[in-house]
């Protein structure tokens, strides 16, 4: 009995520490993808509680959800996702919104610079793998 109490313990926290490192900044897809699931079932709460809105308040009100994050910042980020994609001659997208915050995010957890950031690539991945342009 003891045997199966401490081998349920070791696997609960191998699986926790698996976690970890899946989503921890050292590996900006997993990053990225833990992000990503988070704001899409935050998108799709509010598009089934507030079904008028606008893309862009839907999209404002997901991302408010997120911990550490005013009203103002976000329209920031929002904004500015915009902006980019009307230069691109192209729409605001949800998943363009969350890659922006995932960059935002992980440069500030790591202390990067912007101008040595060298994993967006990476972190388009694991977003565009959760959340797609249709949104």
């Amino acid at each position: 009995m003891v045997y199966v109490i401490i081998s349920v313990i070791a696997l609960v926290i191998l699986l926790f520490i698996i976690k970890v490192v899946k989503t921890s900044p050292g590996n900006p897809r997993g990053f990225a993808m833990s992000v990503a699931k988070t704001q899409l079932i935050s998108l799709s709460a509010i598009k089934e509680k507030y079904p008028n809105l606008s893309k862009e308040e839907q999209y404002l009100n997901a991302l408010i959800t997120r911990p550490g994050y005013s009203e103002e910042t976000v329209q920031g980020i929002i904004n500015s996702t915009k902006e980019s994609a009307e230069k691109r001659g192209d729409v605001l997208r949800f998943n363009e919104v969350v890659r922006t915050l995932v960059m935002i995010e992980y440069l500030r957890r790591t202390g990067e610079k912007t101008r040595d950031f060298s994993r967006a690539s990476e972190m388009m991945e694991g977003v565009l793998s959760v959340i797609p342009d249709e949104l």
